[in-house]
């Protein structure tokens, strides 16, 4: 958590106007938000900002989802992460096993498209294990 006790969030989704909506929903729900659409800049702010909660598209042209999970691992990050795909179920799930899997923690699941009230969930699980892993850390 920032100093000031509020959640940051960090966005990635190749598509610009869903990173958009996530990150209006985010802000209305007390995350402070950055967003991208492509990996470069996602692991550079990753490593700049050390974000609390990650929501993650699997599907990003060039490369996957997958390979950001390998990074985050790598990265060592122990914060939330929700994971977004247009893709079938399957796909998410697989996802989701590969992430705990390296010892991430994928707190939820975004399946597109989605109705805001879905992602408003996601973001108040997301923010609900941040804070607690928060209270929890010495």
């Amino acid at each position: 958590m920032s100093e000031r006790g509020t959640l940051r969030l960090l966005i990635l989704d190749d598509e610009p106007s869903f990173g958009i909506i996530v990150g209006r929903i985010a802000e209305r729900s007390g995350w402070t938000v950055r967003s991208t659409t492509d990996v470069a800049s996602f692991q550079a702010q990753f490593s700049a900002e050390r974000p609390d909660g990650i929501v993650l598209d699997l599907n990003l042209g060039a490369t996957d989802g997958r390979a950001q999970l390998n990074f985050l691992h790598d990265a060592g990050f122990d914060g939330g992460i929700v994971l977004m795909s247009g893709s079938d179920e399957s796909v998410l799930a697989a996802a989701r096993e590969l992430g705990r899997s390296l010892g991430l923690a994928v707190v939820g699941l975004i399946a597109k498209p989605t109705e805001n009230e879905v992602i408003r969930d996601q973001l108040v699980g997301l923010a609900a294990y941040c804070a607690d892993r928060a209270v929890k850390s010495p």
